[in-house]
Parts: structure tokens; sequence; C-alpha cells
């Protein structure tokens, strides 16, 4: 009996290697594959990471900020200090009444007071004559001036004129000394005055 081989090797070795490059071609797919995926979930983490890092940074500066106005609100609502500040200003309010109070005569019965007389006094100027020295007594009753000028003319010009203020009138001058000093020619001179009884 004759037996016959249908079995040809070479066609064995041929389906093997090309079993051998599929399979290699699969595992190679598979392979890039799972580089792919991870190299996408490495990109995912990189990227939720610096989110993640920018989150921290915007809520670090958040509660930065929330401390400022925290400290802010505590120091607004501690109004011990602007109590002071307002004890201060009220003290402050009462001495310039005083003072008010004083200047306007009240303390001395005079109820018209000293702005009147200096504001006439200040607009009554007269070129070339000065005033050196005031005093005004008896809460406005008593007038005494000094002053100096280089031309005796300007002293009767200066009370003339002192005489149209409303704040002078009933005022009668006393006293009128007038000097003159050789050595610079300057006439100084002292008006003494008081203020006339009504009636």
């Amino acid at each position: 009996m004759q037996q016959i081989n249908l079995f040809q090797s070479e066609l064995r070795s041929t389906q093997s290697s090309l079993a051998g490059k599929k399979v290699v071609t699969y595992v190679g797919a598979f392979v890039a594959v799972l580089l792919v995926i991870s190299v996408f979930q490495w990109w995912q983490q990189q990227s939720q990471q610096a989110n993640l890092i920018a989150a921290n940074k915007e809520k670090d500066d958040l509660l930065k900020k929330i401390q400022i106005v925290t400290t802010e609100l505590a120091a607004l609502s501690d109004d011990s200090e602007y109590k002071n500040i307002l004890l201060l200003k009220e003290q402050e309010l009462q001495n310039k009444n005083r003072v008010l109070s004083v200047l306007s005569g009240q303390k001395f019965g005079n109820t018209k007071g000293f702005a009147d007389q200096f504001t006439g006094l200040s607009r009554q100027h007269v070129d070339g004559l000065w005033i050196t020295h005031l005093d005004i007594h008896a809460g406005g009753e008593k007038l005494n001036l000094e002053g100096s000028t280089f031309s005796p003319s300007h002293v009767p010009h200066y009370l003339q004129k002192l005489s149209s203020e409303p704040s002078f009138s009933g005022v009668e001058f006393k006293t009128f000394l007038m000097e003159r000093d050789e050595g610079t020619k300057r006439i100084d001179f002292d008006i003494r005055s008081t203020q006339k009884e009504a009636g």
C-alpha cells in the first residue's frame, strides 16, 4: 500500500509565519492603544492638577480678602475710638463757643461785642497810618488806640473815618495825644475814648 502525503511542509511554514505576524500586529496595535490611552489620561491628570493649583490659589486669595474685611469690620465695630474723637470735637466746640461768647462781649455785659469794632477799624484803613496798640475795655465801652504816621493830617482824617462807622457811633474821644520823634520824624499818637451815656 502506498501512502500519499497531502500535507505540504512549505504550506505549513507559511501559515505559521502569517499567524505569527498577525499576533505581533495585534499585540503592537494593543500596545499602541494602551500607550495612547495612558498619554491621554496623563494629560488629563496634569490639566486637573493645574486647575486644582489655580483653585487653591484663588481660595487662598479669597481667604486673605475675607481676613482683611473681617479686620476692618472689627475696627469699625470698635467705636470707642470714634467716641473719643466725638468727645474731643464736642469739647473743641464748647471751647470755641466760650471764646465766641467772650469776644462777643457777653461776659462783660456788652451785647454788641467787639467784632463790629474790629471790622470798622479794618475797613477805615488810611495809607501811611498804622495801629501799634489797641485796647478795648469794659466790654467795649472804652477804647485806647495807639499808632504812628509820618503825616500829622492822617490822624484827624482817620478819626473822621472812624466816626462814620456804626460800631463807633456814640464814642467820644476824651484824650488825644500826638508826639513827634525828632530822629525818625515819625508821629506817634494815643487816643482814648469813653462810651457816651444813653439819654
